[in-house]
């Protein structure tokens, strides 16, 4: 019986996420708070696609960018990223934490 009753509140907590009206160039959405931290993350699933949206200390919320073109994705969340944690680049961040000495 408690295996039960602490089943169905486990099953009832997941249905509960954090989630805000926000409004962002002039459109307005209702995300979904995923990670909250120096820089939250936040999505929508709009016209049955995923969308990721960012949220800085100033309360800024940027949508991170995958437009294609010609059929291949430019990428331009990387950047995004890159100029919202003022990094010089997501590769070098990414070589010198991962090399092998």
């Amino acid at each position: 019986m408690k295996y039960l009753v602490f089943s169905i509140l486990f099953l009832f907590s997941l249905s509960f996420h954090a989630q805000q009206t926000t409004i962002v160039n002039g459109n307005t959405y209702e995300l979904t708070v995923e990670i909250e931290g120096e820089l939250d993350l936040l999505w929508n699933v709009i016209d049955k696609r995923f969308h990721y949206f960012v949220r800085t200390k100033d309360e800024t919320i940027i949508e991170l960018q995958n437009t294609q073109k010609e059929q291949v994705y430019q990428e331009a969340y990387k950047t995004q990223l890159v100029d919202v944690t003022k990094k010089k680049s997501c590769y070098e961040y990414i070589k010198v934490h991962l090399t092998r000495s």
